[in-house]
């Protein structure tokens, strides 16, 4: 179920205070809870965070699995980190100003446990999401930064409420099972939740297509390529995605 089937069990807090957006991404000036912001179907300010490893042909990208008490896409593999901006983070201007880096570096400790300075993390874009669900539209205004690191990291220390598995995949298998060039791939396993089944950390699992939050297969495919040329030192145009 893309949807929570029991919104009351859910984990996530649903007095949540955000800012309440035009479709354009300026401010309208209200502040509702996200509960109310997701059934009325208001347009909200988000974020993703990819986190890269290596470089060139040893890229790997990590994915979380989200955990099974989300209100949105329970159980389905998503971006490393991804996260809303409280309100007054977020800001229409880009690049975004500082305040809203340091909300993504918050999501970060909270969601996988890990740390990165302030100006390790850049934005590359900007993109407009629409999920529907039972009583739920979710609109999404989504600021896209990476957070490239020289190795995958260790110590991960992830948020059993958010999240339920973390993975590293080659760059260049995600691009092909994206395609559909191939029906599943190898991931490695970072780090899984005890409560679980399946495969431990430090073993290899498959991750197929439909294990991933349905509708993103044209923005991750133009986001690894956007991932490569910046890599390559390329000088590249802000990525905007509108739905």
């Amino acid at each position: 179920m893309p949807f929570a089937e029991q919104p009351g069990l859910t984990t996530d807090p649903q007095d949540e205070p955000f800012d309440v957006l035009e479709e354009d991404g300026s401010l309208t000036g209200r502040v509702l809870p996200r509960g109310q912001v997701h059934r009325l179907g208001l347009w909200h300010p988000a974020f993703h965070l990819w986190i890269v490893a290596g470089d060139g042909d040893c890229l790997s990208v990590l994915l979380q699995r989200r955990s099974r008490t989300k209100d949105m896409m329970p159980g389905k593999v998503d971006v490393s980190v991804g996260g809303h901006f409280r309100a007054g983070e977020y800001t229409p201007s880009v690049p975004p100003a500082g305040r809203a880096r340091r909300a993504v570096l918050r999501e970060l400790r909270e969601e996988l446990g890990l740390a990165a300075d302030l100006d390790a993390v850049h934005w590359l874009g900007r993109r407009w999401s629409i999920g529907t669900g039972p009583g739920v539209i979710d609109r999404e205004i989504q600021d896209l930064f990476v957070w490239p690191v020289a190795r995958v990291p260790g110590g991960l220390v992830p948020d059993r409420r958010e999240v339920s598995a973390v993975y590293a995949v080659s760059s260049r298998d995600l691009r092909l099972l994206l395609a559909g060039e191939q029906d599943e791939t190898g991931v490695s396993v970072l780090w899984q939740a005890e409560e679980d089944a399946g495969s431990s950390a430090g073993s290899l699992a498959r991750l197929r297509l439909d294990d991933l939050i349905p509708g993103r297969r044209g923005y991750w495919l133009a986001m690894l390529t956007m991932l490569d040329r910046w890599l390559q030192g390329e000088t590249i145009e802000p990525l905007i995605l509108r739905a």
